[in-house]
């Protein structure tokens, strides 16, 4: 036996209860619901690498494994943030997340607008919008309220920052919204699991 597999067997439970929550912030229709299953997954997601930690204490080969892949990682953008966002929202008092409101527009890039007359009502715009030369009308639409995550810092030193990742492993995120961060750190995760279960 090299890694526990009563450990093995923890983190794959934490690591459902962390999609699940991920789940359930893509469904929630309010802020206030997103925060709350959001630090639902840091908490699920960020224990599971204690626990591999402890599944690995009693093996040599596996704490070498172990105490190699946390030296590697340790300095990875995507992994130093969620462990620093997980401790700002669990022991902090600052929000790790916020939203910003939807709003409309006018005018896709690379469109020509002529507005004769404009009305900004809270249902949006209305007025008269001359045709383009082409016979259309401009692109009117709206976007929708986006969710951000915020930099955190560590209590214990406030003049630190840890920004949002925008690269895990050496490569650009193709996503940086908390549902792209996310995605990554949970396929992170799971290699974990998966390599930890390997070990022979």
């Amino acid at each position: 036996m090299l890694v526990n597999p009563a450990g093995i067997k923890k983190c794959r439970v934490r690591f459902g209860e962390a999609q699940e929550e991920l789940a359930l912030c893509k469904q929630t229709k309010t802020h206030a619901e997103f925060a709350r299953h959001w630090y639902r997954f840091l908490i699920a997601a960020c224990a599971i690498i204690h626990i591999l930690e402890s599944a690995c204490r009693k093996d040599r080969k596996a704490r070498q494994w172990f105490g190699e892949k946390r030296h590697k990682d340790r300095k990875d953008p995507l992994l130093l943030y969620m462990y620093q966002a997980r401790n700002a929202d669990e022991h902090g008092i600052e929000p790790v997340t916020k939203v910003t409101s939807g709003g409309w527009f006018i005018g896709a890039p690379g469109e020509s607008v002529h507005i004769e007359h404009l009305t900004l009502t809270p249902s949006g715009p209305s007025g008269r919008i001359r045709q383009n030369p082409d016979g259309s009308y401009p692109t009117v639409g709206t976007t929708p309220p986006q969710l951000h995550l915020l930099s955190v810092s560590d209590d214990r030193f406030p003049d630190q920052k840890f920004d949002p990742p925008k690269e895990h492993m050496g490569a650009a995120l193709d996503d940086c919204s908390p549902f792209g961060v996310a995605q990554s750190y949970l396929e992170y995760l799971s290699t974990s699991i998966e390599e930890a279960s390997a070990l022979r």
